[in-house]
């Protein structure tokens, strides 16, 4: 299913010389500041002149810049903050990924509600940051953005040296969701070990031993659920059963059919990762399977979210509480008093409001 996917497009040059100029305005809300020539502004954003030009065209028309003949052109005062407040007040860029999403899923708008309820409640500003280079051009073109610091959502690895030379310059980066060995100034994430280890003392407590369980291998969140899991089976002087681990990222039809020809009627529950429960809903109905029963189920509470006919318990992940702690954090760092490196995983719960039901496939599909 697309349910989670995520869209894409590039961000037109045009719109990042215009922010480039503003952001100059804001940043010195008292002086006129020269801006960029064009042909530096072709060189920075990788752009034709006539594209430049437009884009300084219409600044000019809207107040942002002046013309100083012999001399290039300016920002203006005038259309620039005056509040003081508003100068001092905190400045944050927030970072998606790879930095080219334009739209995201809850999971990630929830961190970032987290993020702007702290940034708001200051008094402070924010702005979605688009990445258009790599390396130390990206680098150069944050450099220019009127931030003091950067929360990142689930950076890539790829994307390290980005954070490290943002750090070089001065501009401290919280990364959230992501423990990565770079020079951030805070991470903050989800325990996902003990997310898995509440979820199955939750089964186990409710008499339930042989759960199908759908995640992906190549996800290290849930590898760590998995740890997790086994964890609270060992404390209970169980095992869990690795025949009813189901392995979504490929050949899950294949691998969903084997477990039930041969292990169906002992399944009582289902945990489901991430959108590894939209796989495994479509897998029972592409294999015109039936489970005849009522199965003890939790997932994500973002996935029930998405698909609120499923009845289940949630396991609900603090992401609001996660983007919060990072503004704070980021503030910390930009005024001096986060002095060291801060590391915070926040421990999931799990709610029982819902209740049980049968989970059928379409017998008609």
């Amino acid at each position: 299913m697309n349910s989670g996917a995520m869209n894409k497009m590039p961000v037109p040059a045009y719109m990042m010389i215009r922010q480039y100029a503003i952001d100059l305005v804001m940043r010195s809300p008292e002086r006129e500041e020269r801006i960029l020539s064009e042909r530096e502004l072709c060189k920075t954003f990788e752009v034709t002149r006539p594209t430049v030009r437009k884009a300084l065209k219409d600044l000019i028309e809207d107040g942002f810049l002046l013309i100083r003949p012999g001399l290039g052109t300016f920002t203006n005062p005038k259309r620039a903050l005056s509040s003081l407040n508003a100068i001092h007040a905190l400045s944050a860029g927030i970072i998606v990924g790879d930095g080219k999403h334009v739209s995201y899923t809850s999971f990630f708008n929830d961190i970032i509600l987290g993020a702007l309820n702290y940034i708001t409640a200051q008094g402070g500003s924010f702005r979605m940051i688009n990445i258009m280079h790599k390396g130390i051009k990206a680098v150069e073109n944050i450099s220019l953005l009127n931030v003091e610091g950067i929360i990142w959502i689930n950076p890539p690895e790829d994307m390290l040296d980005i954070i490290n030379g943002l750090d070089q310059r001065g501009i401290p980066v919280v990364i959230v969701n992501r423990f990565n060995k770079c020079n951030a100034s805070a991470h903050i994430g989800i325990d996902y070990e003990c997310e898995g280890y509440i979820v199955a003392k939750q089964f186990i407590e409710k008499g339930h031993k042989n759960i199908l369980f759908a995640m992906n291998m190549n996800l290290h969140a849930d590898i760590e659920r998995l740890n997790g899991f086994n964890k609270a089976f060992d404390e209970a002087g169980l095992k869990y059963n690795k025949d009813f681990l189901l392995e979504t990222e490929k050949d899950i039809n294949l691998k969903l059919q084997k477990i039930i020809d041969e292990n169906l009627d002992e399944i009582t529950a289902i945990y489901a990762l991430k959108y590894e429960m939209f796989k495994l809903l479509d897998a029972f109905t592409a294999l015109k399977t039936e489970l005849g029963k009522d199965y003890m189920i939790i997932a994500l509470e973002y996935i029930m979210r998405l698909k609120p006919e499923i009845n289940c318990l949630k396991a609900v992940e603090p992401l609001e509480e996660a983007g919060f702690i990072a503004a704070e954090n980021l503030a910390g760092k930009i005024k001096g008093t986060l002095l060291k490196k801060a590391e915070n995983r926040l421990k999931p719960k799990i709610v029982e409001n819902t209740i049980k039901q049968s989970i059928s496939g379409d017998k008609n599909a």
